[in-house]
């Protein structure tokens, strides 16, 4: 699952908001409990917004992937049940709400097969945490 994660980890990096550091978002999966976290800002350190998912606890809906613009896509990731599972905190770790619900937005300028290898392991990975 390893490899599933430094898939979805250089998707991000490579091609989501590529033009505009301060805003771009990076990912860091976590094996030990399968939690996929969504970094907004310079790095993953320097951010302003930070969202934990613990990927037994969500679907992915890859049926579901519709067109914002001509060059926008989103996927959403939603919790399973009704509890909100997805964690939002800001840049100093202080959580601010739970959400049943995440959106990645994916770009028509990125490399079409690195786009279907991204939605392919964020689709595996999901399934395989909640064999765990």
């Amino acid at each position: 699952m390893t490899y599933l994660g430094r898939i979805i980890e250089n998707y991000m990096f490579e091609c989501t908001d590529a033009n505009q550091l301060e805003v771009h978002t990076k990912a860091k999966y976590n094996p030990t409990d399968s939690t996929l976290t969504f970094f907004i800002g310079k790095s993953k350190t320097e951010f302003f917004q930070k969202w934990e998912i613990p990927l037994q606890d969500i679907y992915v809906d890859i049926n579901f992937i519709h067109s914002l613009t001509d060059t926008m896509k989103q996927i959403n990731i939603k919790a399973t049940e009704k509890d909100s599972v997805i964690q939002y905190s800001d840049k100093r770790n202080i959580t601010f709400e739970m959400t049943n619900s995440y959106n990645i937005y994916l770009f028509d300028w990125c490399d079409k097969e690195k786009q279907e290898n991204f939605i392919s392991a964020l689709e595996r990975i999901t399934e395989l945490s909640k064999l765990k």
